[in-house]
């Protein structure tokens, strides 16, 4: 668990520091030993921020597929929903 959550928090570091990729690889990283139920809150921010790095890479369909994730398990996490939202209906920032 202290892993998955080392590879996350890294990933938002890198994320915050404009580095999409490395930040993308860490996520990735960390996707297969994810648990909702076990940790929802690092299964939540890692998918959370999978979409985010695709949206910045203009990858509009995994997008879509990481924030359903977190829309599954927390329908009001942060801006998902809108987010989500703006992507099928082709919306940009």
């Amino acid at each position: 668990r202290l892993k998955l959550k080392a590879l996350v928090s890294l990933g938002k570091s890198f994320m915050y520091d404009k580095k999409i990729p490395l930040a993308k690889s860490q996520f990735e990283r960390a996707v297969p030993d994810l648990d909702p139920n076990a940790a929802p809150e690092t299964f939540l921010e890692c998918h959370y921020w999978l979409a985010r790095c695709a949206e910045a890479l203009k990858d509009n369909g995994t997008a879509e597929k990481h924030f359903g994730e977190v829309l599954v398990v927390d329908y009001e996490y942060k801006d998902a929903r809108e987010r989500l939202e703006k992507l099928q209906t082709g919306g940009n920032d």
